[in-house]
């Protein structure tokens, strides 16, 4: 029986961890695309799938080789070395609650707001053939056009450039992201900020000086949306 529960066990080692690779992937791809800026470090997650690669290799060895008291206290260890760099991090709160976003909302002219995949169930036919914007065009512009790179940036521009009012765009933003304007502006501020302290042009700039070239007006409107976006976090995670 030992060489079939070995066998098993590689299969569901292996699953499990192409799993967990896909779900980590999948975390880091959306907190770039909410434009989440989070002082923490989760890239301590990348580790968990090199030790879950280390322990299906130490499988694939058992088989071949057989089992011997190397191998078993090798497989021991890997599982204890797992166990603590999870718990480290856990209590570290070295993670991030992503909360949940409607998958591609659209704003319909009488100022409602539905789930794409809803339309036809919905939203009567009238607003179905006048839907204002799409979610995925909101970010697209976001994306591409970098309004929030100007200081003066406000609701009421935003509102002209999609063609609605300023209480629409707010219900809009507020349903969808589950923040306010000067929330979702500076969270794109923030992770700009994050992406000029990449760049070598500007590797002897001052973070006063990537403040202002990302939008804010002043390093003090920096300081004050890195402080509101890290307790937004917290009470993200809290509630």
């Amino acid at each position: 029986m030992l060489p079939y529960f070995s066998l098993y066990t590689l299969l569901y080692q292996m699953y499990y961890g192409i799993l967990s690779l896909k779900y980590i992937l999948s975390y880091k791809k959306e907190i770039e695309r909410r434009n989440i800026a989070i002082d923490k470090n989760i890239n301590w997650l990348y580790s968990l799938i090199v030790i879950k690669a280390c322990f299906i290799l130490l499988i694939i060895f058992q088989i071949i080789l057989g089992y011997s008291f190397l191998m078993l206290s090798a497989s021991y260890i890997l599982s204890s070395f797992l166990f603590i760099i999870v718990l480290f991090n856990v209590l570290e709160k070295n993670y991030y609650f992503l909360p949940h976003l409607k998958n591609n909302t659209v704003l319909a002219p009488t100022g409602h707001i539905f789930h794409e995949s809803y339309l036809n169930e919905d939203v009567p036919q009238s607003d179905q053939k006048n839907v204002i914007f799409s979610q995925k065009d909101f970010e697209n512009y976001f994306h591409e056009q970098k309004p929030y790179l100007n200081p003066t940036f406000k609701i009421d521009d935003l509102s002209l450039i999609f063609n609605t009012n300023r209480t629409y765009m707010s219900k809009f933003i507020n349903g969808t992201y589950d923040m306010n304007f000067n929330q979702f502006v500076n969270s794109w501020r923030l992770n700009e900020v994050k992406e000029l302290k990449l760049l070598t042009l500007h590797k002897n700039k001052s973070i006063e000086e990537l403040a202002r070239l990302a939008g804010f007006g002043s390093l003090r409107s920096y300081l004050r949306a890195v402080k509101a976006a890290s307790e937004k976090q917290t009470t993200d995670f809290n509630g």
